[in-house]
């Protein structure tokens, strides 16, 4: 039978605070736990109970977050598996939640029955009760409604050796995928003129907030920002409940770096008006990617992107100490990093010094079978210990063999190791 309970306080309340029905097949939310600090707040997340106990407790399966519209693909989230990640959690059924009304309208996901702004208010709301990954499903909507229409006299940014980099499209010859001709646009240089495919298009800035085809000007105004911004809040929630959690901090950088590039296309257009400011979102996105560093160990590259907010934000002393505080936050964890190192650095040079004196004391036990070896090998025919002798220098070189090996092995494996430092670096 079915278990009902009413909307709690620590819940979602329903609009017409009607009892909630919790059945085995239900989508439901409920509270998923950090695998680091357990006294953290946890975030939410969908789930489908699988069973519910007498002791009003269910047991859940996680859902991941998929594509919401027809023909959509996600632009900067990666791929997600929970089936992976831990076994059939269970959950204090008056710990869980509903879905809210959008989540469960039967409306067929067609592109025509959404717009930009829409789908970014409702993964607002969603970020705002703290689940990250219904709130994806939204941004990215509201990305791929955005930059699916690539047209000339356009501007998109495009991968370019692993960067974002901003491209106006001068020429597009159809084909699958199309071909365009693109020029770069940088401030102070002469544009750079090649052709691409349409695959490596990150993302295709909106030129007007006209092209929105919404009544909301004022907050629709660098939507695409915004809707980064949060997916890189998501990424950096959902990083603490998962074992891969790499892939959420490079996808939180990602979705940084591609906000910035469109703060530098707004420069270039002179599209800053008085509403917003600049500086505070390019902070905004500098430090959410710094904290993303630092969780991927990129120190360097964190502090860049510090420094360089302390010195556009010298007058506002409450960010100054939001920023100096990650400042040191970077230098500890570079410091213990640095001890880390130093210790592996120093059990490797052990390691190899002991192969290195196994093999010395090994050839100088093979030295002296051999020699025996040359005085009896005359009586070879006659005498039965020679062939104790040569089985025995048989066996030294074979350990010499296996020394040497070994040693060839923890030496590449050192060297692997500081070179993968040093690229970190």
């Amino acid at each position: 039978g079915a278990i009902v309970f009413h909307n709690s306080a620590t819940m979602t309340p329903s609009s017409d605070n009607k009892a909630i029905q919790i059945v085995v097949g239900k989508m439901v939310r409920a509270p998923r736990s950090s695998r680091d600090d357990t006294t953290a707040k946890p975030i939410l997340c969908r789930a489908i109970v699988s069973t519910i106990t007498n002791d009003n407790v269910a047991t859940l399966m996680w859902e991941d977050p998929s594509p919401l519209l027809v023909g959509e693909r996600f632009l900067v989230a990666p791929k997600m598996d929970s089936d992976n990640e831990e076994d059939d959690p269970e959950v204090d059924v008056a710990k869980i939640s509903p879905l809210l009304p959008f989540e469960i309208s039967t409306t067929d996901n067609d592109t025509k029955n959404y717009n930009i702004l829409q789908l970014k208010n409702q993964g607002d709301e969603l970020l705002r009760l703290r689940d990250p990954s219904a709130a994806i499903e939204r941004y990215e909507g509201a990305l791929y409604l955005s930059s699916s229409n690539i047209q000339v006299g356009g501007t998109v940014i495009i991968n370019r050796n692993g960067y974002p980099t901003n491209v106006q499209v001068d020429c597009m010859e159809e084909g699958n995928p199309a071909m365009l001709d693109v020029v770069t646009c940088e401030e102070g240089k002469e544009g750079e003129e090649f052709t691409i495919p349409s695959s490596r298009v990150l993302l295709a800035l909106l030129p007007e907030i006209s092209a929105l085809n919404v009544d909301d000007a004022p907050q629709s105004d660098r939507i695409q920002e915004r809707i980064l911004l949060n997916l890189a809040r998501c990424f950096l929630l959902l990083a603490g409940t998962t074992r891969d959690r790499k892939r959420y901090y490079q996808a939180s950088v990602l979705s940084c770096s591609l906000a910035l590039s469109c703060a530098t296309y707004y420069k270039l257009c002179k599209k800053d008006t008085m509403s917003t400011n600049s500086v505070e979102y390019e902070c905004k996105a500098r430090y959410l990617r710094a904290t993303s560093y630092l969780f991927l160990g990129k120190f360097q590259h964190a502090m860049s992107d510090v420094k360089y907010c302390l010195t556009r934000i010298n007058k506002d002393e409450i960010k100054q100490h939001k920023f100096r505080k990650l400042m040191k936050d970077i230098q500890a964890s570079e410091t213990a990093q640095k001890k880390q190192n130093k210790k592996l650095a120093k059990d490797v040079c052990s390691w190899v010094s002991q192969v290195t004196t196994t093999t010395n004391d090994s050839s100088t036990v093979v030295s002296s079978s051999t020699a025996r070896n040359s005085e009896t090998v005359q009586d070879s025919n006659t005498s039965p210990t020679a062939v104790g002798e040569v089985s025995h220098s048989s066996k030294g070189n074979f350990h010499i063999i296996h020394s040497a090996f070994l040693f060839f092995i923890l030496s590449f494996l050192a060297i692997r190791w500081m070179t993968l430092i040093t690229e970190e670096k």
